[in-house]
């Protein structure tokens, strides 16, 4: 079982902190895969920035077709996401659903620490995307970037604590949520400290794409995610072009 981890963004020290969370927590008879973009951004912390991410993941992807069996897009975005499951023959799974909705089973009113600018609205965005904002009470952000919470594994600890403790203590949330592949490998540190859960996506994505992987799951022939209808490009890679042209390679060939 091949399952591939996509960093959207350009940081391979994100993708290798995914990688190292992952092996953790995965089955003895999966094998991770970590691919990081080729192009774009270090950081996804715009709607701008995310638009040359669904890009570059899309060439990232294009580039694996027909040679892993799941995807975990590494990014906490419902746009990644959905794009990449219109072009992928296997089971694709998002960090954000993924931790949302296992959050959702673990407690009642949810709280996200979060990366970003608040006053951008992009967690509202994803909240509305996935009907989760009867459940989601409040976010809460770091006063770090995504760069360097992967790069001060220390300080980013410091700053969850205290977004975290506004969180319980503040808002009432009864379970916290990490909304960033930057934070991959933190939670397990950091939730014997906390009285509620704390989670981090990965696992839970990891978990429901061996799942798919495994219980028969087939590419859509209708509805919201079946792939593209054939058609021409220009200025794309060869393997994107060969997406966008109709291809549909089966997983493994």
């Amino acid at each position: 079982m091949r399952i591939l981890i996509a960093n959207p963004n350009t940081s391979t020290h994100m993708t290798d902190l995914m990688l190292t969370e992952a092996c953790g927590i995965c089955r003895a008879d999966s094998q991770l895969l970590g691919a990081t973009a080729s192009f774009g951004l270090p950081q996804l912390a715009t709607r701008a920035e995310i638009a040359v991410g669904t890009h570059a993941l899309l060439d990232l992807l294009a580039h694996h077709r027909g040679t892993v069996d799941a995807v975990v897009v590494g990014a906490f975005c419902a746009t990644l996401t959905e794009a990449a499951k219109e072009v992928m023959p296997v089971p694709v799974v998002g960090l954000a659903e993924a931790g949302l909705r296992s959050a959702a089973i673990f407690g009642q009113r949810i709280g996200i620490i979060g990366i970003g600018e608040a006053d951008r609205g992009m967690t509202d965005d994803l909240l509305r995307e996935y009907d989760m904002q009867g459940r989601v009470i409040s976010t809460r952000y770091v006063r770090m970037t995504g760069i360097s919470v992967a790069a001060d594994a220390a300080g980013a600890e410091l700053e969850i604590m205290h977004q975290a403790k506004l969180l319980i203590e503040q808002d009432n949330a009864d379970v916290l949520l990490l909304g960033g592949s930057a934070f991959s490998g933190l939670a397990a540190k950091i939730a014997p400290k906390l009285p509620v859960p704390l989670l981090s996506c990965l696992p839970f994505a990891i978990a429901l794409a061996e799942t798919a992987a495994r219980s028969g799951w087939t590419a859509p022939q209708r509805g919201s995610f079946r792939h593209p209808a054939p058609k021409s490009s220009s200025g794309l890679s060869p393997a994107l072009t060969d997406v966008f042209a109709g291809s549909t390679p089966i997983a493994g060939d």
